[in-house]
């Protein structure tokens, strides 16, 4: 036996076969994906704001009354106010972030790399060149290339606006000196090897063992045995 019955979602009817516990109110999976997706927007909508003065998100944290992505800042870091916290962090790749919530280029999370607030800052909203072909690009599609390379670098007069394939192209090249250099060779007591050799030898990974070069005199460089030395980042703990 078959019954007749208007979809609860999208108001089309349809028919299914009546049996135990198969009273059905949608008439496909795609509806029912569609109300389940509306109730909960229906509910995130019902929730209080967020207890933090200048976080416009919806406290789903009801006990607390905050949102996540305030909660968990709470968690890690204690407070949910910027002023509290560093206002210039390193980025894993190199980069540098600011912490700065009310510019126009911020993440979520009030962050915001340091060469594209210095540009944006000094150029403004745009449209611009870019530095390399000259076509027309925005702040939606544009990177901030540095001519020296060095990310650290955020002088003005090193940022040049750059369309995604220039920037990748030229990313490229980087690439290719670098493994161009990873062949570099050492020599230590008559012995000529490469980084990586060198790295192996000791334990290292090529990154701590160039760390160590950086810093270090080269018979301490080869004579400590892998240890707690190297980049922070690189650490296990």
């Amino acid at each position: 036996m078959f019954r007749t019955k208007k979809c609860e979602f999208c108001g089309r009817e349809f028919q299914y076969e009546i049996s135990r516990g198969r009273d059905k109110k949608y008439c496909s999976e795609k509806c029912s994906r569609g109300a389940s997706k509306q109730r909960r927007l229906q509910q995130y909508e019902s929730l209080p704001a967020c207890s933090t003065p200048w976080c416009e998100n919806k406290a789903n944290r009801k006990g607390v009354g905050l949102c996540e992505a305030c909660y968990m800042r709470i968690r890690r870091k204690g407070t949910t106010d910027y002023k509290e916290l560093p206002h210039r962090l390193n980025q894993s790749a190199g980069y540098v972030w600011l912490r700065e919530p009310d510019h126009p280029l911020a993440t979520s999370g009030g962050l915001v790399y340091e060469h594209r607030f210095v540009f944006y800052n000094a150029k403004g909203k745009g449209p611009f060149k870019c530095h390399w072909c000259g076509a027309t690009i925005g702040w939606d599609n544009m990177h901030i290339d540095h001519l020296d390379d060095d990310k650290k670098n955020n002088a003005i007069d090193n940022l040049v606006s750059s369309c995604p394939a220039c920037n990748q192209e030229r990313g490229r090249w980087k690439m290719i000196a670098k493994q161009r250099d990873a062949s570099r060779k050492i020599t230590y007591n008559g012995t000529i090897k490469t980084i990586s050799s060198w790295a192996n030898d000791l334990g290292l990974s090529r990154p701590a063992f160039l760390w160590r070069m950086e810093r270090w005199p080269i018979e301490k460089v080869m004579t400590t045995p892998h240890g707690k030395s190297g980049p922070i980042s690189g650490r296990r703990v």
